[in-house]
C-alpha cells in the first residue's frame, strides 16, 4: 500500500468504520481488524499499517473536534484556520519508539491471577452487574471524570467515562481529550 491513493481509501474506510460504530466502542486493534474484514484480506494483513491506521483515528478524533467546536462557535469566521501539519506516520526505517511506563498498583496490592478470563466467566450476570455496579468516578490532574456501567457493543459489560480535561503543565492550563474504557475480563459470556 505504497501509493496515496490506497493509503487515502484505507482513510475513508476507518473514518466510515469509526462513524458507524463510535470511537467509545472501538480499539485501534478492532479498528484494524475490522477494515481487513471489510476488504476480505487474511487475518492481521494490515499488521504493518498499524502506525498509519493509528494516525487516521487520531485524524478522526481531531476532525470530530473540530465539528464540535465549529458547533459550539457562536461567531462564524470567513475562512477555516490553515490545517497544522503533522508529522508522518513512522515507518520502520525510524528508531523504535521506546514505550512509556505503565504502572498498576492493585488495591490490594496484588498481581492478577493467572486465567483471570476463566476465573470471572460465571461471576455474575448482566443484570446483576448493571444493578449492582456503581458510577467509575476518576480524578485526573484534578479532574472529575464519570461514567455508569454499561453493555459494550462487543458484550463486554464495564464503564466509559471521557471529555475534554484541563492539564496544568509548566504554569500554563492545557485541554486534552480523555477517554477511559474500564472492561470486565471475562464478562463477554455473562
Amino acid at each position: 500500500m505504497a501509493n496515496a491513493k490506497e493509503e487515502e481509501e484505507l482513510k475513508g474506510q476507518v473514518f466510515a468504520i469509526l462513524k458507524a460504530q463510535g470511537l467509545e466502542n472501538m480499539t485501534k486493534k478492532k479498528v484494524r481488524l475490522l477494515v481487513e474484514k471489510e476488504r476480505g484480506l487474511e487475518l492481521n494483513a494490515l499488521k504493518s499499517k498499524k502506525g498509519f491506521i493509528s494516525q487516521c483515528i487520531d485524524d478522526y478524533m481531531e476532525q470530530q473536534e473540530k465539528d464540535a467546536d465549529a458547533s459550539d462557535s457562536r461567531s462564524a469566521s470567513p475562512s477555516p484556520p490553515p490545517r497544522k501539519k503533522r508529522k508522518p506516520a513512522p515507518t520502520p526505517t525510524d528508531k523504535p519508539v521506546k514505550k512509556p511506563e505503565l504502572i498498576v498498583i492493585t488495591r490490594s496490592g496484588s498481581a492478577a491471577p493467572k486465567k483471570l478470563k476463566e476465573l470471572q466467566c460465571s461471576a455474575m450476570t448482566a443484570e446483576e452487574f448493571t444493578e449492582i455496579a456503581p458510577k467509575l468516578v476518576v480524578d485526573v490532574f484534578g479532574n472529575k471524570v464519570s461514567g455508569a456501567a454499561r453493555v459494550f457493543t462487543s458484550g463486554n459489560k464495564g464503564w466509559y467515562c471521557g471529555g475534554k480535561i484541563e492539564i496544568p503543565l509548566n504554569g500554563q492550563i492545557l485541554w486534552g481529550q480523555l477517554g477511559i474504557n474500564l472492561s470486565i475480563v471475562g464478562s463477554k459470556t455473562w
